[in-house]
């Protein structure tokens, strides 16, 4: 009898402690909801530490990165934060198993996937616990790690940030103002360029672009047009394209003077162009490049 009674006394022990990893509140939840700007840039600290760019840690302000909040739907939580720096976004561990958690970083990706890139905060007492994704609760697999918190192991040297599995109000964020306002500013910019293009583009029709070139697994000319940034063409990547890749727009009528804007793609930080020839042609075939 004793030995069942022991037994049952550890059962509910580890019921307790299971439990208590998903013990946050909805208080909580709507409270880190209602702190954090979205759109707001911060700086994200812990026990006198600093995020940095790659996860890692830093007692100096100077090497710490500042962060865009942008607000995202998911699964655990009806929204989280993906933190964005310039592309590259905190996301789950690296890997599905337990080990995966104890990696020395708070992991990152370029994806900027909704679930996998949001981290879902909750405020209490003037600090909050951080869970390193917003896919729904699983038992296994890459949603079973995206259920972890943040937190940061300082009796080590040096100090490191990882993942574990109860929650760690810890975490504090540090409002940057005047990033703030710059990053406004130049989302006006970018919507102000997004009525221009809707307004007065010399192209509103998807079927008069054409390119030697596009990637067949992802991207479409439509994208060029719709008026948002989470969408894009792109030129091949899954087979291989022989001679310059090239995306060609037929005018309605001729022109003279023009201008070129284009935005560099946020999901994914590879080959982007850093050189761009714009060539104009008469008849279609013989093009003059523009100086």
């Amino acid at each position: 009898m004793k030995k069942m009674l022991s037994l049952l006394l550890l059962l509910l022990a580890t019921m307790t402690s299971w439990t208590s990893a998903y013990a946050q509140t909805n208080e909580e939840y709507d409270a880190a909801l209602a702190a954090i700007t979205d759109g707001g840039v911060y700086y994200v600290k812990a026990s006198g530490y600093y995020l940095k760019g790659d996860g890692t840690l830093t007692t100096s302000k100077p090497e710490a990165t500042p962060y865009i909040f942008q607000k995202a739907p998911g699964s655990f939580k009806p929204y989280g934060f993906k933190l964005n720096n310039n592309g590259n976004f905190f996301s789950n561990p690296p890997g599905t198993s337990e080990s995966n958690l104890a990696n020395g970083r708070i992991n990152t990706s370029t994806r900027g996937d909704n679930e996998w890139e949001a981290q879902v905060f909750f405020l209490k007492d003037g600090k909050y616990a951080v869970r390193a994704g917003n896919p729904g609760a699983a038992e296994s697999g890459w949603a079973w790690v995206a259920g972890s918190y943040w937190t940061v192991v300082a009796d080590v040297d040096p100090a490191v940030a990882q993942y574990q599995w109860e929650p760690n109000y810890i975490w504090e964020l540090e409002f940057d103002q005047v990033a703030t306002q710059q990053v406004a500013a130049y989302n006006t910019v970018q919507n102000w360029l997004t009525k221009i293009q809707t307004a007065s583009g010399l192209v509103k029709d998807a079927s008069k672009f054409y390119s030697n070139a596009k990637e067949p697994s992802e991207g479409s000319y439509e994208a060029l047009l719709d008026g948002t940034y989470e969408t894009f063409f792109h030129s091949s990547w899954s087979v291989s394209v022989e001679g310059t890749h090239y995306l060609q727009a037929e005018l309605s009528a001729p022109t003279q003077k023009f201008q070129f804007y284009f935005k560099k793609r946020s999901q994914n930080n590879n080959n982007r162009p850093t050189t761009i020839v714009i060539s104009a042609s008469n008849d279609g075939e013989n093009f003059t490049e523009i100086q």
